[in-house]
């Protein structure tokens, strides 16, 4: 039976929580994402992480100008600056300048249009695993996702800004009623400190739920017609 497993980068490696069929949760941190599969078989995988990347800094991806427009239709409570919480997925002449060993400030000063931005700029180990790994065949299995659209759906609108307690705990509270949080998690994953947070728990949690309705066939994804970069990967998100 496929597994659904939501997965969320972190500085030890991979968060990942997968939801077993008899409701059992299980997480672990991973060295690969590709190591996924070994921990457990036929999974499918929501992982929030860019896939798919432009070109150049002058044609942003259309998924993430959608997710931004989602978030802010979703806004009824009128949360500040629910666009900026996703970011522009880095051009792939910047990740190639970065695998040269480029810094940041030269990256962007030969970078034509938007420029890369700096959270980016952090991840960009986590973005180049996963276009090394992820073929488009493996798309079918391992989807691009992001936690705050996954939240929006569950939710049935834009959450508060996460890093603020009370909205921490409306997030757990909405995992828990959907049977995808229970307190043994952090327990699993071991020592916190330098290795994961409570954030990348908590978005690898509901991105179970996105795995969930992929597997049903209820899931969906924006654009409807996705772009393909030049590896034929679908630059898509799926929620």
């Amino acid at each position: 039976m496929t597994i659904p497993v939501g997965i969320d980068g972190c500085k030890g490696g991979w968060l990942a929580v997968a939801r077993q069929p008899s409701g059992i949760l299980e997480a672990a941190i991973l060295p690969s994402l590709l190591d996924v599969a070994d921990r457990w078989p036929d999974p499918m995988i929501v992982v929030d992480t860019p896939v798919g990347l432009p070109m150049d800094g002058t044609r942003p991806r259309a998924t993430d100008g959608i997710a931004r427009r989602l978030l802010k239709e979703g806004n009824t409570d009128g949360h500040r600056s629910v666009g900026s919480r996703v970011f522009p997925a880095p051009p792939r002449p910047a990740l190639e300048m970065w695998r040269g060993g480029m810094a940041y400030r030269d990256i962007n000063a030969a970078m034509l249009g938007k420029k890369l931005t700096l959270q980016a700029f952090h991840i960009l180990n986590k973005i180049d695993e996963a276009d090394r790994q992820i073929t488009p065949a493996l798309q079918n299995r391992i989807r691009e996702g992001h936690p705050e659209l996954s939240f929006l759906e569950a939710a049935g609108k834009t959450l508060g800004p996460k890093k603020r307690s009370q909205w921490r705990h409306t997030r757990i509270a909405l995992l828990r009623t959907l049977g995808l949080y229970h307190d043994d998690l952090p327990v699993m994953l071991g020592r916190r400190k330098g290795r994961w947070g409570t954030d990348d728990l908590l978005d690898a949690c509901i991105l179970i739920r996105t795995a969930q309705r992929c597997i049903a066939g209820t899931a969906q994804h924006i654009p409807e017609t996705p772009e393909t970069d030049t590896n034929g990967l679908r630059a898509e998100i799926w929620f």
